[in-house]
């Protein structure tokens, strides 16, 4: 039978870890934590920030290490390892950060009022009000 493992141990080694743009699969891996951890990080709101907060910072790593990748002339023969990388570190950088990174959202609305009628009202208001100071005099 499987011991149980205390994830609360390996918690802040995991984010350490993510936050430096290691991939979560691979840490989890190489500490030997086993596949559940990630299930046990959603299931709890403050976990799951903090999760996130992690994969976020790496988002900025990330963007280091795409900008160093762009700059690198690569040897013709590399040129599509190099365009799939950079897509997938963009791919990356968009889900940990998405309010930096991800596509941008424009909403656009138009609005069509007819103040042809509030026109009327304010005309006819201006016509009682002549007519009263008229009766007054």
């Amino acid at each position: 039978m499987r011991q149980k493992q205390n994830y609360d141990d390996h918690f802040l080694d995991v984010l350490n870890e993510v936050a430096t743009g290691e991939p979560v699969h691979k840490v989890l891996k190489e500490k030997n934590i086993h596949k559940n951890f990630l299930a046990w990080v959603y299931a709890d709101e403050q976990r799951k920030e903090l999760f996130s907060k992690a994969q976020a910072v790496s988002s900025e790593v990330l963007a280091s290490q795409m900008h160093e990748t762009a700059m690198t002339p690569p040897d013709p023969e590399e040129m599509f390892f190099v365009k799939v990388k950079l897509d997938a570190l963009k791919f990356l950088m968009e889900k940990y950060n998405p309010d930096k990174y991800g596509p941008k959202k424009q909403v656009e609305q138009t609005i069509n009022v007819d103040i042809a009628a509030a026109i009327e009202a304010a005309d006819q208001r201006v016509i009682e009000g002549k007519t009263r100071l008229l009766d007054n005099d």
